[in-house]
């Protein structure tokens, strides 16, 4: 009589544990910057240095958007100033029509 072996029970894996681990994954060398193993002083000032350096990231992509913004702005103040001079032309040349035609 061989005993069968017994075998480790198995349960699938939930989607959201997959998620979760994968940002675990791509949180590790953020937290590894800023936790290493340090006094508390060092490690205060790599999460505050790291903090900066997203902002300054972050205002850099705000300016270039800005910049764009900027000169779609341009764009749309030069074509108003064209259409208010082709609806002054119009105007007068209405008019002027109107001065040459006789008078009835």
């Amino acid at each position: 009589m061989v005993a069968e072996p017994v075998k480790a029970a198995t349960y699938p894996v939930h989607p959201l544990a997959r998620i979760s681990g994968a940002m675990r994954r791509l949180n590790n060398p953020v937290a590894n910057f800023v936790a290493v193993t340090a006094t508390g002083r060092n490690q205060a000032v790599r999460g505050v240095s790291a903090f900066i350096a997203l902002l300054i990231v972050l205002g850099g992509i705000g300016l270039y958007h800005l910049g764009g913004i900027n000169q779609h702005t341009q764009e749309l103040i030069r074509n108003e100033r064209r259409i208010a001079d082709y609806e002054q032309l119009q105007r007068q040349s209405h008019h002027l029509l109107i001065a040459t035609l006789p008078h009835c």
